[in-house]
């Protein structure tokens, strides 16, 4: 079980963290490797738990599409509404809660 100090970073993250997150939790082509074996296609709904910045949320559902759909759960709210922002930037089907 996760040590609750552990947990309440991941709550409570400070706002000029946020930066570094999303640098470090980009999507790159490197990983590549641990998304081949989803065999991602067109129409599938995939969850993603512990999305965090959504970027790999957001490169799931460019698989997925066109009909299919991406969750991405996290415990941050700041990350649950920046994603979403980026989300509907994007034009892309993904929630996130």
């Amino acid at each position: 079980m996760a040590r609750p100090y552990y947990k309440q970073h991941w709550v409570e993250i400070d706002s000029d963290r946020h930066a570094a997150y999303d640098k470090i939790l980009a999507f790159h082509p490197a990983m590549e490797p641990l998304l081949r074996p989803l065999e991602l296609k067109s129409g599938l709904r995939v969850l993603d738990v512990g999305s965090g910045p959504g970027h790999t949320a957001l490169e799931l559902a460019r698989r997925v599409a066109p009909g299919g759909k991406v969750t991405g759960v996290d415990i941050n709210a700041e990350f649950v509404e920046r994603s979403g922002a980026r989300a509907r930037e994007a034009k892309l089907a993904v929630e996130f809660v």
